[in-house]
């Protein structure tokens, strides 16, 4: 995600080895964000399964009460999670935003 592409709401995420981690941008600046963690919803779903494990999908909601963290742009203009990874949109299943945990691995 480039900083002339994030919105104050929008999810972002990033992914690790079997999940994806959400976060909510609480403030956007010209070059850093302000994001939060958020929180698990009431809805689960269940994905394909991949050699007899299931990829499980379950609703993301705002958390107001959760700590901010302020990431910089990057000279090329990208908001970076760590050095190597980078934000990209939230997944997102039937119109919201979902973590993904997989468990095939």
């Amino acid at each position: 995600m480039t900083k002339h592409s994030v919105k104050v709401g929008d999810f972002l995420a990033y992914t690790m080895v079997t999940d994806t981690i959400i976060y909510e941008a609480a403030a956007v600046t010209e070059h850093t964000i302000k994001i939060r963690l958020t929180e698990d919803g009431p809805n689960h779903w269940k994905g394909d399964e991949t050699n007899g494990y299931p990829i499980v999908y379950t609703q993301q909601v705002s958390n107001p009460r959760s700590q901010t963290v302020t990431k910089r742009a990057n000279k090329d203009g990208r908001f970076r999670a760590t050095p190597s990874r980078m934000f990209y949109p939230a997944p997102m299943h039937e119109g919201v935003p979902v973590r993904k945990v997989d468990y095939s691995f």
